[in-house]
This record gives C-alpha cells, structure tokens and sequence, in this order.
C-alpha cells in the first residue's frame, strides 16, 4: 500500500491508498467527525499540537499514478496543547496528488486547506485559500518548493 499526504485535511493528511490495480478505487466521502492527531514539537509548529475533526467528510479517488482528495464540509479545531490556545478553520478544499518515480509526489490543490510539516526543511502549519502545488518528499513530511496563489496564514502564529 502507499500512503498519501491529504493536503486538503489535516487529520486526513495521511489516508492509505489501496494497491495498484486497473480501475480507480473510489468510495463515498466517510464521516470524519471526532477523528484527531497529535503533533510533537516541531512536526508543524515549535509546540505540540493537537487537531480534532469537528464536522465533515473525507474521501477520495485512488489510480495506480495519482488520487484525487476532497472533504466536503470537513472543519478542523488545532490547540496548542502547551496553552490551550485554539483555532477552528474550514477546509473543504480538494487536492491532486500524482505519484512520481522517484518516491516523491507532486499536489496540486484548490479551495481551503490545511498544510502542515516540513516547509523547505521548517516546521510549519500553513492554512491555504486558494491554488497551491508543491513537491512531497518520500518520506511524506517535507514539502518542496510550495507556491501558492491565494492567502497563506500561519497558523502557528495564530497559536502562540
């Protein structure tokens, strides 16, 4: 199986592709409500921080090169688990990713997203508004060479 990052969703970064096979692997957007990831010091931000899924859906369309993600409705609340400071952000954005051969991925996203890892080799947490296409290294943490057409907002400011 191969992971793939889900950009357009926070928790949801990390949905498990099926193995390849000829035909599309498709479902139904699944509720998401209630799901939650915890994020060590410098994963995203310079603090941990916690991201619970408070409404919405996750789902996606997986090809042997490429899936296509979305997650209608889907709202995400991120705390700064040192604090206590939170945000709550809408992310129903839906992104591209195609499967390069040399491990890495190239994403293409539209709408509201959530990015979180390694930006050029800094922790980062990034909500996005609009276009955005960067590189995914192997290791599925690290972005590349992101470019965005849109507002970008740091989110780790927006928590500290």
């Amino acid at each position: 199986m191969r992971r793939s990052i889900a950009i357009t969703t926070v928790i949801l970064l990390m949905a498990i592709a099926p193995a390849a096979s000829a035909k599309p692997v498709t479902g139904p957007p699944s509720d998401a409500a209630g799901e939650t990831i915890d994020l060590a010091a410098g994963e995203a931000c310079e603090f941990a921080t916690n991201l619970t899924v408070t409404k919405g859906k996750f789902g996606g369309v997986f090809f042997d090169d490429s899936a296509i993600l979305t997650s209608p409705g889907l709202a995400v609340e991120i705390t700064n688990t040192a604090t206590g400071a939170s945000v709550e952000l809408n992310i129903p954005g839906v992104f591209h990713e195609t499967y390069l051969p040399d491990g890495t991925s190239f994403i293409v996203g539209t709408g509201k997203n959530l990015l979180f890892g390694l930006f050029d080799g800094e922790p980062a947490m990034m909500a996005i508004d609009g276009h955005f296409e960067a590189t995914i290294d192997p290791g599925l943490v690290s972005f590349i060479g992101l470019t965005v057409n849109g507002n970008a907002t740091d989110v780790c400011a927006l928590l500290d």
